[in-house]
């Protein structure tokens, strides 16, 4: 029964495309504006492997309205932000446990400077390694830090919730 019906439609494709066509020959379409459209906005997407990891890290106390910056085994300077890199939606979020959300990139070698994000913020330029080197407070340092699974969200309530539902995974560590 399918190898018929194959065949008939074959076979009439075949026919129809034979055909000379039949329509009296009518004048060209006239022209038609298209209005421009704007470019597409870029696709966000992938999959949760291709997302930066969601991170809390604690530290050995609360530099929340700090700014940090990143030091080799020596302590010499290796990163650090240029004040128009900061804003107040670079600041930690506290999501319970001692813990911080970062939303700006520390990792195990950040420390923490006498700078505020405020004051940092209103800098014209950033101060040399030097100045921030002098400037880094005593025994301030993260001393945890933690990549969530991909499928925890980077909000604060959600990550917040996903911490209190895994309390043995965030005991404090590396002090």
């Amino acid at each position: 029964m399918k190898t018929g019906l194959l065949t008939a439609v074959a076979a009439s494709a075949l026919l129809m495309s034979c055909a000379p066509a039949r329509q009296p020959a009518s004048p060209a379409p006239a022209a038609v504006a298209v209005p421009a459209r704007a470019p597409a906005a870029p696709v966000l997407g992938g999959t949760p492997a291709d997302l930066p990891p969601v991170t809390v890290y604690r530290m050995s106390s609360d530099y929340s309205h700090n700014v940090a910056v990143t030091v080799d085994a020596d302590g010499n300077i290796t990163s650090y932000p240029a004040p128009s890199d900061l804003s107040e939606a670079a600041l930690p979020v506290a999501v319970g446990h001692g813990l911080w959300l970062d939303r700006r990139g520390v990792g195990l070698r950040s420390v923490f400077t006498r700078y505020t994000y405020a004051e940092y913020m209103a800098l014209p330029e950033a101060p040399t390694p030097q100045q921030l080197r002098r400037a880094i407070i005593p025994g301030a340092r993260v001393t945890a830090v933690y990549a969530l699974p991909p499928d925890v969200a980077p909000d604060s309530a959600t990550v917040a919730e996903y911490i209190a539902g895994h309390p043995g995974r965030f005991a404090q560590v590396n002090q």
